[in-house]
């Protein structure tokens, strides 16, 4: 919308050769709007540009201290500019350059002015104009008076307004007010104040109206979100229009259509623009076949059917009806519509689906009515079929006279038995399902449990199955080479503390284990003293440094402060540290950066292990810390790991007092948070 053409489809000049400080390539347009047959009001998302068609001159804001970013219409009546912003509704005089605020006015009647989107001058008298929004319905509007009247939905009143969201209006030649709404078509007649609806049980293809044209013999044209629809004003009837038709694309945008003064109706679409000439549009011809009755089905079994009437008994009264319209090319566009006289008040809409499923008709004479609307909107005759329930003999007048002697014979007896009966019945199956509630809930947490330590063990003897199978591989190694007497010393020592490091590794996984356990069993104690934590954790850092480099991964230790004094485990605190940077390091691949951060976050102080590794899904944080988990589930952070390291992070720091938090996004990264208590000698330090 950069680029200004003549009357000849030629390329003029650009917006940002008339003025480079109002160009529009930062910004994108929200609407175009037209002012005293010379001006073209463009109003971006970030302000209001008026530009001069005429002199090719730009100017920005109409108004100078209006909200101007903010503009959902304008309208020109040749003497005041009305407009609707987010927050007011207003006019501006273009002789005496006054603005008029009717804000205060609207929002005593309840009515919002940020939420007008649509501004009509009324065909009849220029002091009137008829504004339409988001959850408004319609107003009439007295320029000078105000507020007229609202017109709004009632969904207990079928006459009213059929959505109070509205998307387009128009007048017809009638005088009758056209409206637009997200879920149908409504006409309101001005004189009888009284509305008519349609919808696409009515024929429209979709009931999402995008926009209305009037053309010059009097037609409504309408775009939906599905097709473009004629509504013939003689026949009073809808004509569709689709792909099959020659549009090159069948979802229409808001309010981007026009006629011009030649006759040509201009509609924009997601597929580009659609223009014709209303006369050259030949109407479809109406399809003469009805619809077909097919195959009939009572509870699986199919029926014959003579034509004339179906007859069922009274427990074979769940009815399929298999039907169709003949017309073979445009099978995806025909739709259906039943009536059940005898039941049904008017007719129902089912689309395109060509059977009817009738459940359990009582005893009685139905006519079934069916129609169709082929791809264009045209309704066919109606097809019918007549349907008689036969009586069951236990419904007969002569056993209604029995069952009433019996009932007022034992009515007496049956009251006081049932009573008793029934509420013994509910007090047992109160309890029955109570106990069946019970011992679901019990079965189920069993049945978790189980899975969840199995899942456990089975993790826990692949992490004890590695520094093992490292070890057997390593001795085997020795083994070999000193029985051909060709083991140097060198060679001796690396093997010895490949061997070394895996026994290291078995003893810490078997002492977490240990350590868990009696954490569960409230046995585990630390040693609190106080420690400089800053060095605590920089030192604990510094001496990974060199196996984390090795991974292909940089550190950054980065305090906010040089000293810092807490009571603290020193050996706990520095066995967090080891675990959440050896997680770390797990995740992140070669390339990657772990940063460490210590801070003093009211009365607690924080030190956080950040990576930029593949992170963790939000399904899988909800149980990280716990014992006997892991991380399943997206494969993205699924690891061989007992789960036995971040477990005692969070018992440790809860010990201390303090807390663990987990902040991740999958291929983003994690960052764990230790909070520790901001305490030395069992004061805090306040503030």
């Amino acid at each position: 919308m950069e680029y200004i053409y003549n009357k000849n489809g030629e390329l003029e000049k650009h917006l940002y050769e008339i003025s480079d400080t109002l160009s529009l390539n930062d910004k994108y347009i929200k609407g175009l709007f037209k002012a005293d047959n010379r001006y073209i009001v463009i109003s971006t998302n970030k302000d209001i540009i008026v530009f001069d068609s005429i002199n090719f001159i730009v100017h920005k804001e109409i108004i100078k201290d209006g909200y101007s970013s903010e503009l959902n219409y304008l309208y020109d009546d040749g003497e005041d500019i009305w407009l609707a912003s987010c927050n007011d509704f207003y006019s501006f005089n273009k002789n005496s350059k006054e603005i008029i605020y009717y804000s205060n006015h609207l929002k005593e009647l309840d009515i919002n002015p940020g939420r007008v989107t649509y501004i009509l001058q009324d065909k009849n008298n220029k002091n009137i104009i008829w504004l339409g929004g988001i959850d408004i319905g319609i107003v009439k509007y007295h320029k000078k008076n105000g507020v007229i009247n609202q017109y709004k939905s009632d969904y207990l009143n079928k006459d009213s307004l059929i959505n109070n969201y509205i998307n387009s209006m128009i007048f017809d030649n009638s005088g009758n007010l056209w409206v637009g709404t997200n879920i149908g078509l409504s006409k309101f007649n001005i004189k009888s104040e009284s509305f008519s609806s349609y919808t696409t049980a009515d024929g429209l293809s979709n009931n999402f109206i995008n926009s209305i044209i009037i053309d010059n013999s009097g037609n409504i044209w309408i775009s939906t979100n599905k097709g473009l629809n004629k509504f013939d004003i003689e026949k009073q009837e809808f004509i569709y229009f689709a792909k099959m038709d020659g549009l090159n694309g069948y979802q229409f945008n808001l309010n981007a259509s026009l006629l011009c003064k030649n006759g040509y109706i201009f509609f924009g679409s997601t597929n580009g623009l659609i223009y014709f000439k209303p006369e050259d549009i030949v109407n479809p011809t109406k399809y003469k076949e009805k619809v077909v009755i097919g195959d009939i089905y009572i509870r699986k079994e199919k029926v014959a059917y003579d034509g004339k009437e179906l007859v069922l008994e009274y427990n074979n009264n769940d009815l399929i009806i298999d039907y169709f319209l003949p017309n073979y090319q445009n099978l995806n566009y025909v739709t259906y519509d039943y009536m059940i006289e005898g039941i049904d008040s008017e007719w129902k809409h089912i689309g395109s689906r060509n059977f009817l499923d009738i459940k359990s008709l009582e005893s009685g004479k139905y006519t079934l009515k069916l129609r169709a609307r082929d791809g264009h909107g045209n309704l066919t005759d109606e097809t019918t079929m007549n349907i008689k329930v036969k009586p069951p003999i236990w419904k007969t007048p002569i056993a209604y006279i029995i069952y009433t002697i019996i009932i007022v014979l034992v009515t007496y007896y049956i009251i006081n038995y049932v009573k008793i009966l029934q509420n013994l019945v509910d007090q047992k199956t109160i309890k029955l399902n109570k106990q069946l509630e019970e011992n679901k809930k019990l079965s189920e947490e069993i049945i978790d449990k189980e899975k969840i330590k199995n899942n456990y063990f089975v993790n826990l003897s692949h992490e004890l199955r590695t520094p093992i199978n490292i070890i057997v591989s390593t001795v085997q190694l020795i083994n070999t080479f000193t029985k051909d007497k060709v083991l140097s010393q060198e060679k001796n020592n690396e093997y010895m503390s490949i061997i070394s490091k895996s026994c290291d590794n078995l003893l810490k996984i078997i002492g977490d284990i240990i350590d868990s356990s009696k954490i569960e069993t409230g046995e585990y104690k630390i040693n609190k003293e106080d420690n400089d934590i800053v060095y605590l954790v920089e030192e604990t850092a510094l001496n990974m440094s060199k196996f984390i480099e090795k991974k292909g991964i940089s550190l950054l230790i980065d305090p906010d402060m040089e000293e810092k004094i807490i009571s603290c485990d020193s050996t706990e605190i520095e066995r967090c540290i080891i675990n959440l940077l050896g997680n770390a390091v797990k995740f992140t691949p070669e390339g990657g950066e772990i940063r460490v951060y210590i801070k003093e976050i009211k009365k607690y102080i924080e030190i956080s292990v950040e990576d930029t590794g593949i992170g963790i899904s939000e399904e899988d944080q909800d149980f990280i810390f716990k014992r006997f988990s892991q991380v399943e589930g997206t494969g993205a952070t699924r690891a061989s790991s007992s789960g036995i390291g971040l477990t005692l992070v969070k018992s440790i720091a809860e010990l201390h007092g303090g807390y663990v938090r987990l902040e991740s996004e999958l291929n983003k990264g994690s960052i764990f948070t230790i909070g520790l208590p901001n305490i030395v000698e069992g004061f805090i330090y306040n503030e």
